[in-house]
């Protein structure tokens, strides 16, 4: 099966862990190109890649090569993000690093000419090799890219003057697709030559499938991550062989949609079934767009022996700051993917006590870790996740806190928890598996 994705985010591995537990075989297909996709993750462009040129198994067992540059050139760097590739003090070009480390392969490198102009912009992915490179002309503007095979051979040629891609093989053009939407269909038709299913997550994909008879609307299925995408898909006159199986992920943008879907949607919580123990030093995680974190410094004060992380993806108030007068409270403004991430595998407990909007879909990516939920009632973002005995009224510091020592001293009592959430979260895979 086939999962189409318009962009790669946090919220595609939620997916991932909830549909791995049906143990339905998936490859998730992301349109706009990604070249540090995880595992199960593929590009479009990787994709008719490698129906070319394969990638060879040992790319996939090798670890990331340093970066390579030529003999007697160097790199001067004063930092872990960029620095410059240069040759008897001149200038060569521009290196960027993956993930702030120069000890492993680039993110991507600029290379100039004598006179210092761009002339090519080489992108590196996950395997250390050329993903795709930009070429320049004499005003710096770039003319065209050309996608790589592992063994560096161009497989697809880009013009940005006319929009027009060129599938090659064995240096020969067999292909012309006229932008992207005429490339996308030719994918989508070799998958669907396959016997594979394909599943689309937006309208417009919906769109494009039903408009090359690609969907059965008899044995196929739609799905959604967001609501807009949902409503978008219902409304659209276009659509008239909607599919009868609907599945609407359970979020904050899609849970209004509840009480109105027809008898064939159903609407499907976020999983993740792993166990967890929990570990020698204990974390919790909040995530906030406001400085009002409802009983942020009691719970901080009562357990002493949790660090108590609250991540903004804004800079933030001298009120939300000034919890770190608290020994076991860090405060993050401005937080990056790479450091969110990072929270989210350490934290036991996600504590869902910030006022006004979620960001980040904080609550299913806790829940899809999984990570235990707790809140009050008027902070809870979304109840349908969390445990009533995991749900607190407003002001009840001395239940939440003490619910919350229990749970981090008591190893079996988290356990239980934890798995009583999993399972009730867990109620709609049996339809997800007969559907899938």
């Amino acid at each position: 099966m086939y999962i189409l994705i318009d962009s790669f985010s946090d919220i595609s591995l939620a997916l991932q862990n909830t549909l791995a537990e049906t143990g339905a075989s998936i490859t998730y297909v992301v349109i706009n190109d990604d070249r540090f996709l995880p595992d199960g993750f593929i590009s479009i462009f990787d994709y008719i890649i490698n129906l070319i040129s394969p990638l060879p198994q040992a790319y996939l067992d090798t670890p990331l090569p340093c970066v390579k540059i030529p003999p007697h050139y160097s790199i001067i760097s004063n930092s872990n993000v960029y620095g410059y590739i240069c040759h008897l003090g001149k200038k060569k070009g521009t290196i960027w690093f993956r993930n702030g480390s120069p000890d492993i392969c680039a993110d991507r490198v600029e290379r100039l000419d004598e006179n210092g102009n761009i002339i090519r912009l080489d992108y590196y992915n996950r395997y250390g090799f050329i993903s795709f490179s930009d070429f320049y002309n004499d005003n710096s503007e770039a003319i065209c890219r050309s996608y790589y095979s592992a063994d560096n051979k161009p497989i697809l040629n880009y013009s940005y003057d006319t929009d027009t891609y060129c599938l090659i093989q064995n240096g020969h053009i067999i292909s012309t697709f006229s932008g992207m939407d005429d490339l996308t269909s030719y994918c989508l038709a070799t998958m669907h030559s396959t016997g594979k299913r394909i599943v689309p997550t937006t309208a417009k994909q919906a769109n494009l499938l039903m408009h090359e008879n690609l969907l059965d609307k008899q044995t196929d299925i739609v799905l959604f991550q967001n609501g807009r995408e949902y409503q978008q898909y219902t409304e659209a006159p276009t659509l008239t062989n909607i599919p009868n199986h609907i599945l609407l992920m359970n979020n904050e943008s899609t849970k209004n949609h509840g009480a109105s879907l027809p008898q064939s949607a159903h609407m499907i919580k976020y999983v993740n079934k792993k166990n967890r123990t929990l570990p020698a030093h204990l974390h919790a995680l909040t995530l906030t767009m406001s400085d009002q974190v409802e009983g942020l410094a009691e719970l901080a004060q009562e357990s002493p022996h949790i660090t108590f992380h609250v991540a903004a993806n804004t800079s933030v108030s001298p009120t939300l700051l000034s919890y770190e007068q608290y020994k076991n409270v860090k405060v993050y403004p401005n937080i990056s993917f790479q450091k969110l991430h990072e929270l989210f595998m350490i934290s036991s407990f996600y504590l869902d006590i910030n006022y006004y909007y979620e960001i980040f879909d904080a609550v299913i990516l806790a829940a899809s870790t999984p990570i235990l939920l707790m809140g009050f009632t008027d902070t809870i973002h979304n109840q349908d996740y969390v445990l009533p005995e995991c749900t607190f009224p407003k002001g009840d510091y001395d239940s939440f806190a003490k619910k919350l020592y229990q749970l981090s001293t008591d190893s079996s009592f988290f356990a239980d928890y934890l798995n009583r959430q999993s399972e009730e979260n867990g109620k709609d895979l049996e339809i997800l598996q007969t559907i899938l």
